[in-house]
């Protein structure tokens, strides 16, 4: 039996199979996460919970935006972050402009504080020009985001 629920849940992984797009999340594209979208919430669901055991129940989860810290240890034994902040989890079912761009918001936000030892909240804006960066920013990745998207949806049709 246990075989067979193994089998069961590498065909659905297998049949909705998720779409893999990197999406900067600055104009200067220093930073970057990526942006995985699945055919259905249920397929979205077992890749967050394989990927991201922390979070202990998906069921109203309509996308998730994954942040994390990606090091690497240079020779001289230096340790340097790599520009990768995080994972998007979308499915195409609630694939609106609503879910999409909330999601990508949290990704801009840690992205613009993903910086070596420095805290990540609160988030503060002091200036004009600061929230325009931001909304410039934001502007760059969803803009990126639905190209990728609407060429992929009439690539299939």
């Amino acid at each position: 039996k246990k075989q067979e629920h193994n089998t069961a849940n590498w065909l659905i992984l297998i049949t909705n199979m998720h779409r893999r797009k990197k999406i900067f999340l600055n104009e200067r594209k220093t930073r970057y996460c990526y942006v995985k979208l699945y055919a259905d919430k249920s397929a979205m669901q077992i890749a967050m919970k394989k990927e991201c055991p922390g979070i202990v129940d998906y069921k109203y989860t309509l996308g998730l935006h994954h942040a994390y810290i990606r090091l690497f240890v240079t020779k001289d034994h230096k340790t340097k972050y790599i520009p990768e902040t995080g994972t998007i989890y979308l499915c195409k079912e609630h694939c609106g402009a609503g879910v999409a761009t909330h999601e990508i918001m949290h990704a801009i936000l840690w992205a613009y504080k993903h910086k070596k030892n420095k805290r990540q909240y609160p988030i503060t804006i002091n200036t004009m020009r600061q929230e325009e960066i931001l909304l410039r920013n934001f502007t760059f990745a969803v803009r990126q985001f639905y190209t990728w998207y609407w060429k992929t949806e009439k690539q299939k049709k």
